[in-house]
């Protein structure tokens, strides 16, 4: 249809709602935009019955609960790992997945810079079942089920509580980590307003619990604060499930669907298709048709985010402006632009973002004397930082007996296997599932691409006698798939774990089809989305799946590949661990570098191997895909990779990192072997490529010892 038709159609649905006063709703995504948020909030004005629902595809909603009981701020708090220095999460994949990775990335890694004239680091413990990119960086890993880590937080509770003094609190400590709980404890009182504790549980009371561990021992204000709070999430699950029922009652006449895909990702997505149906007019606002797309009665085709204007305040107090890129390839509109003509009017969403900026954010500043100057500056800055008073400590005010008693009795020892979904770093929640360079970017710690899989630890996998890429039938409270197994090293016995986002049906040629939606295993219960389940059996089936692996050897074999040490012989010598250097036998002619010799250094004690350097060299040198067969052909051609290396026990590994790029050697193997002489020595010491004359005979390539 055209712009026109739609208008017409919606204009006269939305005439029609408000003369009988009918139900209008607006489901969006976490929408971190002031401007975007205020017109929502106006378009929304002349309707009697009319609701904004936020709807967040990986909730954290227990984590805002839980602030709303215990300070009466429903927020997400916003968390400063740069001033921790004693960490301890519970499942927490903070430099992967959870909340904000790249922001916690960042400054986590500004604690693990280590000199001679800063010989500190900061402490990290994270307690697990499963091996996260978070975990792999720990200086501890403590193994617990994610179904027994509410009662190991209120043990720490109970002791921590002890150490300070505070009465009030009592538990009784889990017998076989009592030690390991004391010492946490005591790490903890000792770092008293410079700890941080986290947790990945979307359970009210866990999250209180925590919120009052990280309040006795000062952490608010210091290294979390809820006065200057992050917005990136905003959804409540109770409001969803409350949405749901609406449609399927028959109570809502009119739905604008805008970055949302709850027909894939939803918990009960059966019940929201079919309540769907029901009402007289659906518009879906997307880039794409997706899932929930398809189901609309419109769908409204949205700009790229690089041909729309927008802001966006994170966290409290810190506004960022985009600007278009490029002009729009196709006949789309921005969101802004849909909603304001929407409403009759014909202003534009440039001009709306603008006049917004100067109501509401010019008069934060002083600066700037007039808002033409402060509007351009801001433009070219990208943000504009309001100044902030101090962070503050707030009153504890909930009451914890209701946790307490939720969490009395240990969860019930179970023969079956205990089911956590989890985001993996590449893909997430799946949204972006149809770019090839997110399927092809091996995972940091399984090094898997083009697939999900049911982690299994390496002890079960041998007494069931599964092997890598063996099919397995797993039954989630009823509900029943079958997906290839991987052996991981670090994965607790008794436990399993299966990412999120995969099982796409209209994402785009590139992701449909592509391994197992496990989002139709995650369950509403008692209004909270659940992640993690009990009682889950896998069986062993007679099929094979291959998945693509761009490592396949896990153990460096006791060879110094990558060097290792420890803080304290660091402060004793900062040559520790690398004292090993040999004076080669050079079997060519060197180069003389009668200029500059470059070089890369990159420092591996904060290098967590997240892979953002990857998909960085990736799009920087439009490196193709090759698709997974080719990955099984050992065909990959990431320019550079990021080794992954297990030492130690199987069942709890240390875990190393190695960035491996081009090296740039004095005397490169590739430069001799290449038949058209596209590689070449540099004066200043570089391994130069020449594309032009480069025949793609990748003799290079099969002559690199890196490669």
């Amino acid at each position: 249809t055209s712009w026109a038709n739609l208008d017409k159609a919606v204009l006269k649905q939305l005439e029609k709602i408000k003369e009988s006063s009918g139900a209008l709703r607006v489901v969006t995504s976490s929408q971190s935009s002031p401007s975007l948020n205020k017109l929502i909030q106006e378009f929304l004005a002349p309707y009697a019955n009319a609701k904004h629902v936020v709807y967040d595809s990986i909730s954290q909603s227990g984590l805002i609960e839980a602030h709303e009981a215990a300070f009466g701020k429903a927020v997400l708090p916003h968390f400063h790992f740069s001033k921790a220095r004693y960490i301890v999460s519970f499942g927490a994949d903070f430099l992967g997945s959870w909340i904000s990775p790249v922001e916690f990335t960042k400054g986590y890694s500004l604690n693990r810079k280590v000199t001679s004239k800063n010989p500190q680091m900061s402490k990290h413990i994270q307690v697990e079942s499963r091996m996260s990119l978070t975990g792999a960086n720990a200086d501890e890993r403590v193994l617990v089920k994610q179904g027994d880590q509410p009662q190991f937080i209120l043990a720490l509770l109970a002791k921590v509580a002890s150490l300070l003094g505070q009465g009030g609190v009592s538990h009784s400590t889990i017998k076989d980590q009592a030690a390991t709980i004391e010492k946490i404890a005591k790490g903890l009182v000792k770092h008293k307003r410079e700890s941080l504790i986290v947790s990945d549980s979307n359970d009210k009371n866990v999250q209180l619990v925590v919120a009052k561990l990280n309040h006795m021992l000062g952490s608010y204000g210091k290294t979390l604060d809820v006065t200057y709070p992050s917005q990136q999430k905003q959804g409540k699950d109770a409001d969803f499930t409350d949405f749901v029922k609406e449609l399927n009652q028959g109570k809502v006449d009119t739905v604008i669907l805008w970055d949302v895909n709850p027909a894939y990702n939803n918990a009960d997505a059966a019940a929201f298709k079919k309540g769907l149906k029901k009402t007289k007019l659906s518009v879906a606002l997307a880039e794409r048709l997706d899932e929930t797309a398809k189901l609309a009665s419109f769908v409204v085709p949205l700009s790229h985010a690089l041909e729309s204007w927008g802001d966006s305040e994170p966290v409290k107090g810190s506004f960022h402006l985009t600007q278009p890129a490029i002009h729009s390839v196709y006949d789309t509109r921005m969101a802004g632009d849909v909603l304001l003509k929407w409403q009759g009017k014909t202003k534009n969403y440039e001009a709306y973002l603008k006049d917004f900026w100067q109501k509401n954010i010019y008069s934060l500043q002083s600066q700037f004397t007039t808002f033409t100057t402060f509007w351009r500056k801001s433009l070219q800055k990208g943000f504009y930082q309001a100044a902030r008073g101090p962070f503050t400590n707030p009153g504890f005010t909930a009451s914890l007996s209701a946790a307490v008693n939720a969490f009395k009795k240990p969860a019930k020892s179970s023969s079956d296997f205990e089911l956590e979904l989890y985001q993996k770093v590449s893909l997430r929640d799946g949204k972006h599932a149809n770019n090839p360079w997110l399927q092809e970017l091996p995972d940091p710690i399984s090094k898997v691409v083009w697939d999900n899989y049911l982690n299994i630890s390496v002890k079960d996998a041998e007494k069931l006698g599964l092997q890598t890429s063996d099919v397995v039938q797993i039954t989630v409270n009823g509900k029943v798939n079958e997906i290839p197994v991987y052996k991981q090293p670090g994965q607790l016995s008794g436990t399993l774990s299966l990412a999120l986002g995969y099982g796409r049906e209209a994402a785009g040629k590139v992701a449909n089809g592509i391994g197992v939606n496990a989002f139709s295993f995650v369950e509403t219960v008692k209004g909270e989305r659940k992640y993690v389940h009990s009682n889950v059996t896998i069986k062993k089936t007679v099929k094979r799946q291959a998945l693509a692996l761009t490592q396949t050897h896990m153990s460096s074999e006791g060879r110094p590949i990558f060097k290792e040490t420890t803080l304290a012989a660091y402060k004793k010598n900062n040559a520790s661990g690398n004292e090993d250097h040999v004076d080669l036998v050079m079997l060519w002619k060197q180069h003389k570098n009668d200029v500059n010799s470059w070089a890369m250094a990159i420092d591996t004690n904060t290098c967590t191997g997240c892979s953002g350097c990857l998909i960085g060299c990736q799009s920087e040198n439009n490196v193709p895909v090759v698709g997974k067969q080719e990955v099984l052909n050992r065909r990959e051609m990431h320019w550079l990779r990021i080794d992954r290396y297990f030492s130690d026990s199987p069942e709890n590994p240390d875990t190393a990192f190695q960035p491996m790029m081009c090296q740039h050697c004095a005397n490169a193997p590739c430069e001799s072997v290449c038949p058209v002489l596209a590689t070449v020595h540099s004066s200043d010491g570089l391994n130069q490529q020449v594309y032009n004359r480069c025949v793609g005979t990748r003799y290079c390539a099969n002559n690199c010892p890196y490669k």
